[in-house]
């Protein structure tokens, strides 16, 4: 039975040496620079086997972030919030920042100031960042100085903000590496420094408002989802039940976080979910650096790994080339979410894993609610987690449906959107996700698509489900991805990624010479309502940052 709460309680005192212990490393793919730190003399001495140990050794040359101090600054961070820059109870407080050692500093921080952590999407176009800032009437923000202060400061004075608070790469290094670099004390570090051993007295209860998570659903306007401390840690605990019966142990495993924190991925898998298994985490600022990827597996050995289906296909592309150049036999669990697992991708991984992957699911609004058990569920998602209840609503004769879900992980609602809200939210609590379902036995389902996206109506109001349609184009061997969209005339076009042809003529050429014969490959498995009107083809999907399909910019060109 799952223990009410807030997320606090994850920082709660541990004892002396559990405090001590290393709660989070961060991963940026550096060796030590030995040779230019003051001690170079003496370690050039050394054989050249074991200065290259120095420079590789797991973790000492890598930033890290204990128990105990991740609790003091969060608290430090807190009272700077309300103390300097008059943050009150109930206040949207902005994050735009990659996995780095500040995210969970400022996140738990701004919680404990009793205000509602925003994480923000970085890719964001300027236009897009503005709505959210004033939708969600942002005054603070916390953001990483390089990479994101100039477009923050484009859009300013078009929003509410008053308040910018900055940090820097280094603070996430270690101290030889800051040396090295040049350190730059951050307005974040001087923060830290100056309200170090403070302490907010704010009531948290478990159903205060501890998360908004902006998505833009099909409307392509902002919406910010709702979540309180209660349904978050619901989510935590659940998972944490999952990792336990797929054989992992609390306070023995490491956790790779390369699933962003503006995800509710990456939120409830990598930083909730190892903070109560007591775990280590090792964050990576960039998910689509697979060489960097590959060497935080092969030198910090963590045994479980969320990513999405490109990951897998960039580290297999990456391993295939140089397979004894990295190390991944210490993973012992791997999930893929966010979108399908590709048949080849997962086949091609596991046979240079050697273990089996479980596919995942969950969204925004409801949280992570459905996992594989053993991997061999190929084409589903998986049976619910614990304490969720789900049905399949209003199914044809395929036994396709909208699926539906009713968990205490599901959000309170969108951010002063009422109507919003009722769309998908019943009077009783059940989440309506907008995703074509399929019930398979045992419990475990498989996503056919979206509502909105992936079934249309055809000449004589037949159902076209383009999941079936995909299925059949990825099947033939000249095909590496495809997308299917609604099209004109009650035909549906599709986007197809021809295998191993990378070069923009020779890729238009021999498409030419494949038409005729994909069209009869059509005919021949498909009915001829379901037979695309057109076939286009791209040098590569639209994806967003979780490499999912952007069907919506397809549907505008077909």
């Amino acid at each position: 039975m799952a223990k009410e709460g807030t997320l606090l309680d994850l920082l709660e005192p541990r004892g002396f040496w559990e405090d001590r212990k290393t709660a989070f490393v961060f991963w940026d793919g550096e060796k030590l620079p030995i040779e230019k730190l003051p001690i170079s003399k003496q370690l050039s001495r050394l054989p050249a086997r074991y200065q290259e140990k120095i420079r590789t050794l797991p973790y000492s040359n890598l930033g890290k972030l204990s128990y105990g101090n991740l609790r003091k600054y969060s608290s430090a961070f807190a009272y700077a919030l309300k103390e300097k820059f008059g943050v009150e109870s109930g206040e949207r407080v902005g994050l735009m920042i990659p996995n780095m050692l500040q995210f969970p500093i400022a996140y738990f921080g701004i919680q404990k100031a009793g205000g509602i952590a925003v994480p923000l999407n970085p890719l964001y176009s300027s236009e897009w960042l503005a709505k959210v800032l004033n939708d969600a009437d942002i005054r603070t923000i916390f953001l990483l100085d390089f990479a994101f202060l100039s477009k923050l400061n484009e859009i300013k004075e078009k929003t509410p903000l008053k308040n910018i608070i900055t940090t820097n790469i280094s603070d996430s290094l270690p101290i030889l590496k800051k040396i090295h670099v040049g350190e730059r004390h951050s307005q974040f570090t001087m923060l830290l420094a100056e309200y170090f051993g403070r302490n907010v007295q704010v009531k948290i209860r478990p159903d205060n408002i501890a998360l908004l998570l902006y998505t833009s659903g099909t409307t392509g306007e902002p919406k910010g989802v709702i979540h309180t401390h209660e349904s978050l840690l619901a989510n935590a605990q659940a998972c944490q039940e999952l990792v336990k019966e797929l054989g992992l142990e609390d306070g023995k495993e490491i956790f790779l976080a390369s699933a962003p924190y503006f995800h509710i991925t990456g939120l409830a898998t990598m930083l909730h979910t190892p903070l109560l298994a007591k775990a280590k985490t090792v964050l990576i600022p960039n998910p689509l650096e697979f060489r960097a990827l590959l060497s935080a597996i092969t030198y910090a050995r963590p045994t479980a790994f969320v990513g999405f289906p490109s990951q897998y296909v960039g580290m297999h592309t990456v391993l295939s080339k140089n397979p004894e150049a990295y190390d991944i036999s210490s993973l012992e669990v791997c999930i893929s979410g966010s979108s399908r697992l590709g048949t080849e991708t997962r086949k091609n991984f596991e046979l240079l894993w050697g273990g089996k992957i479980r596919e995942g699911y969950g969204l925004s609004e409801g949280g992570i609610t459905h996992c594989q058990r053993t991997g061999e569920e190929v084409g589903a998602v998986g049976r619910p987690l614990n304490r969720v209840t789900q049905i399949i609503f209003d199914s044809d004769e395929n036994r396709i449906g909208e699926l539906r879900i009713h968990s205490k992980y599901t959000m309170n609602g969108y951010w002063k959107k009422p109507e919003e809200t009722a769309e998908v939210l019943t009077a009783n609590g059940w989440l309506c996700t907008g995703d074509l379902a399929k019930m398979n036995t045992g419990g475990s389902i498989s996503i056919v698509g979206r509502v909105s996206e992936d079934m249309m109506k055809g000449p004589n109001d037949e159902k076209i489900y383009f999941d079936e349609i995909e299925k059949v184009l990825v099947a033939n061997p000249f095909i590496k991805e495809a997308a299917v969209v609604e099209g004109k005339e009650k035909r549906c076009a599709a986007y197809i990624v021809l295998n191993h042809v990378e070069d923009d003529t020779l890729r238009a050429l021999e498409f030419e010479r494949l038409k005729p014969i994909l069209r009869l490959y059509l005919t021949q498995n498909l009915e001829p309502f379901k037979v695309p009107r057109k076939i286009h083809c791209l040098k590569e999907l639209p994806r967003n940052a979780m490499g999912k399909v952007l069907k919506k910019v397809l549907r505008a060109s077909s």
